[in-house]
C-alpha cells in the first residue's frame, strides 16, 4: 500500500496592492500586502521578490524608500538594497525587493509596506500587476490583486 501526499507550491496567498492617489501625474503611495505559503525554507537574501507592471510610474533614481504600512510586521525594515535598510531596487516597470542578511520572511505571516511614485501625466489603466520570487526560493509569477478590481479611465493601479 502506498500513500501519497500533495505538497503545494510555494504561493502569494495575499498579494494585494492599493494606491492613495488616482489623479493623473500627482503624488501616489502604493502599498503592498503580501503572504506566501508553502514554502521548503524562509524566504532570505538569496531571493529576490519582484513586482512588475508599474509602467509608466515615474521615480527619481533607479532605488525606492520602503516606509512602514499598518498591521506590516515591519515590512519594510526586513528589505535592503546593497546594505542600506527599507530600500528597494526600481526597474524599468517595478520594484526589485532583496531580504536583508540575516533577516527572513516567514510563511502565513502578513507583510505591507509603502513607497512613492508619482502617477503617469496621461490617464491610463493599470494593466496586470504581478509578484514573483526567484532565487533560492522560487513562486511562480501571479497577478496582484488590486482593491477595487476594477480600471478607470483616471485611475493608475486600481
Amino acid at each position: 500500500r502506498t500513500t501519497l501526499h500533495w505538497i503545494s507550491p510555494p504561493s502569494f496567498v495575499t498579494k494585494d496592492i492599493r494606491q492613495s492617489v488616482n489623479v493623473v501625474g500627482q503624488p501616489n503611495e502604493i502599498t503592498v500586502s503580501m503572504e506566501i505559503a508553502y514554502l521548503a525554507h524562509p524566504i532570505d537574501n538569496r531571493t529576490v521578490i519582484t513586482i512588475s507592471g508599474l509602467s509608466g510610474a515615474i521615480v527619481n533614481g533607479s532605488t525606492v524608500s520602503l516606509l512602514q504600512a499598518a498591521g506590516g510586521n515591519s515590512a519594510e525594515s526586513l528589505f535592503c538594497l546593497e546594505g542600506a535598510p527599507a530600500t528597494a531596487a526600481w526597474a524599468s516597470d517595478g520594484l526589485e525587493l532583496r531580504v536583508c542578511d540575516g533577516m527572513e520572511l516567514a510563511m502565513f505571516t502578513l507583510y505591507s509596506f509603502k513607497f512613492a511614485i508619482t502617477n503617469p501625466d496621461s490617464p491610463r489603466s493599470s494593466g496586470d500587476i504581478k509578484i514573483e520570487a526567484n532565487g533560492l526560493q522560487v513562486v511562480t509569477q501571479s497577478s496582484m490583486t488590486k482593491p477595487s478590481g476594477k480600471v478607470e479611465n483616471q485611475t493608475y493601479f486600481e
